[in-house]
């Protein structure tokens, strides 16, 4: 019916007539905070092929890619149609900062920023020199700062809505709280940027509490897809945590910044579980594990995470940073070398010769051996061992001895809730 009553010209319009048609729905105004959020991301006119894609239009495709569980860019660089499609959806529907002619009220600041070196209004000198194009920078960030202040009071307008009801946890929606905690995390991080401590503070506060009511959501839905498992007659060997691991990222992000350290620990370490095969919770784990000083098992997970993906360059970066502190994994007499050296190619890489990293990399290949037998998968615990003997010459014998005729179950091979808006699979025979 929007698209018939002309309602669907853009993402904004169709949810801001979706809000005036439903507005006791939190569902429509968090789907209205997150097209306020893209419609004020600065586009640039430029040919929809992933070589010329500037920084935001690939934070969006890879938003996209996540969000259909697709490699990222960094991986398949080529675009799919459906992926230039919606490129050339954003750009069409964008407001044109930062490229192409400005409009009165971009004008208006390029005005000012120029008045400021005594140079004359845009309309007198039209042409852009490299001072205008930092100006125009400066402008994006405004609007992109004003669409994510314009999400965050339709978010809470959502939780509003939510609260109204006083709906118990079984019936609240996380997504809401999701979106909500990801908005308040990113305008506290743009603060501490520009050097608002203490107003950064507030937000990181205000993202904390909304995302613990989602931590709870999540919570009662392991515990419902548990209980449901058990119904359905599965082994107790094949009941596994489910949860969202984005809700539980973001809330530890806040833990973190307000210092509240075994909380995000906690967090973190639940959703590893959660999700053991995945870099990025490996990522996070070690992060927080390096502020609560726990320095070798910091660098375990920090490992891991570039076992599952070798381009994680923030797990590089933190690697580096951690054997920068250590004077025996920096060593540049000859022998065995630092710890992480440079390839050919300019690509950071383990020093298995030098005794910390070896020390680092047996540590991180046993403790992922263990969280994944633990965490019942047993075949991909096979694998990580065969892998520790055969690749990294690791002896069998730092590996406890394992029952060989396990193999992974059904639910922990696909990860997924079960009597929570699921379909059930069968039971295991």
């Amino acid at each position: 019916s929007y698209v018939r009553n002309f309602d669907w010209r853009d993402d904004v319009a169709l949810w801001r007539s979706a809000v005036e048609t439903c507005p006791r729905s939190f569902k429509v105004h968090k789907g209205y905070a997150g097209s306020l959020r893209i419609e004020a991301q600065p586009a640039f006119p430029l040919p929809v092929e992933a070589a010329q894609l500037d920084g935001m239009e690939q934070a969006f495709i890879n938003a996209q890619r996540r969000r259909d569980r697709a490699d990222l860019l960094s991986k398949v660089s080529a675009l799919t149609p459906k992926e230039s499609a919606r490129v050339q959806r954003w750009r069409n529907v964008m407001p044109k900062t930062g490229g192409g002619t400005p409009d009165e009220t971009e004008i208006y600041f390029i005005d000012q920023e120029r008045k400021k070196n005594a140079r004359k209004p845009y309309a007198e000198d039209p042409a852009f020199d490299d001072a205008d194009k930092q100006i125009r920078s400066l402008w994006a960030g405004v609007i992109a700062e004003r669409g994510l202040d314009k999400a965050l009071a339709r978010v809470e307008e959502g939780i509003r809505v939510l609260d109204s009801g006083d709906l118990p946890d079984s019936k609240q929606d996380n997504t809401l709280f999701y979106d909500a905690g990801l908005y308040y995390n990113t305008k506290a991080r743009v603060l501490d940027e520009r050097g608002d401590a203490q107003e950064a503070t507030r937000y990181y506060q205000r993202a904390y509490e909304i995302l613990w009511r989602g931590v709870k959501v999540d919570k009662h839905v392991n515990q419902v897809s548990k209980d449901a498992m058990r119904k359905r007659g599965l082994r107790e060997i094949d009941i596994i945590d489910v949860g969202n691991p984005k809700i539980r990222t973001q809330f530890v992000v806040a833990a973190l910044r307000l210092g509240r350290l075994q909380e995000a620990y906690e967090s973190a370490a639940f959703t590893r579980r959660m999700v053991p095969l995945e870099s990025e919770q490996a990522y996070v784990l070690g992060m927080v594990l390096r502020e609560m000083k726990q320095d070798e098992q910091s660098r375990s997970n920090l490992i891991q995470a570039l076992m599952f993906n070798g381009q994680n360059q923030q797990a590089w970066q933190a690697l580096g940073e951690a054997y920068a502190k250590i004077p025996e994994a920096n060593s540049a007499k000859p022998g065995p070398g630092a710890a992480l050296l440079t390839t050919n190619e300019g690509a950071p890489m383990l020093n298995i010769d030098n005794a910390v990293a070896k020390a680092d990399l047996a540590r991180a290949v046993k403790d992922l051996e263990a969280l994944l037998w633990d965490t019942k998968r047993y075949d991909e615990a096979k694998k990580i061992r065969m892998k520790g003997t055969a690749e990294y010459k690791l002896p069998p014998s730092i590996f406890p001895v394992r029952d060989p005729s396990l193999k992974t179950g059904v639910v922990a091979r696909s990860g997924r809730a079960i009597g929570v808006d699921e379909e059930e699979p069968p039971p295991a025979q």
